[in-house]
């Protein structure tokens, strides 16, 4: 899950793209595993602790295993110094 306090309008996804993901063969960017869209949706706004909160949702791709895959996602976001106003957590 990460959380923002930036408004959608100044969500700059193209930086989240650039988070650099260590891996067994050296780093990748988090946009080169995933792909997105953005559309219409029925409106939920979910708040954990009072904070506004997004989640995220991937399917790992063949040769990937999941459980390992999320292990290493976090152990890195909690290392990340995430920009003021954005936080991350389990």
């Amino acid at each position: 899950m990460v959380k923002t306090d930036t408004h959608y309008d100044e969500l700059q996804i193209d930086k989240i793209q650039t988070l650099q993901i260590p891996t067994a063969n050296g780093f990748v960017t988090l946009g080169s595993l995933l792909s997105y869209e953005i559309g219409n949706a029925i409106v939920d706004v979910r708040r954990v602790d009072g904070d506004l909160t997004i989640s995220v949702e991937a399917d790992a791709r063949d040769g990937y295993v999941g459980g390992k895959l999320l292990e290493k996602l976090n152990a890195h976001a909690e290392s990340y110094q995430f920009p003021k106003g954005v936080s991350y957590k389990k």
